[in-house]
């Protein structure tokens, strides 16, 4: 079986577009709250999400919450 067109395809930077989109199309329901640059110390489940910032900042009542790493360079 042969293909036509590549099945790997390599795009630099290519996950910086999709997170501009994903957050985009988020942030259009008006329901998208972004906290950057900012460490997590703790998670707890209360009815929804609290997370404990390293800053002593606490965020809560969130049903779902996505963590990005990055890595070190």
């Amino acid at each position: 079986m042969r293909y036509k067109e590549p099945l790997v395809q390599n795009n630099p930077k290519g996950s910086q577009f999709l997170w501009r989109d994903v957050i985009a199309d988020a942030n259009s329901t008006g329901l998208l709250d972004i906290q950057l640059n900012s460490q997590v110390e703790s998670l707890q489940w209360r009815s929804g999400w609290e997370a404990m910032l390293t800053n002593g900042r606490r965020v809560s009542g969130y049903e779902d919450i996505i963590l990005a790493t990055l890595g070190a360079e």
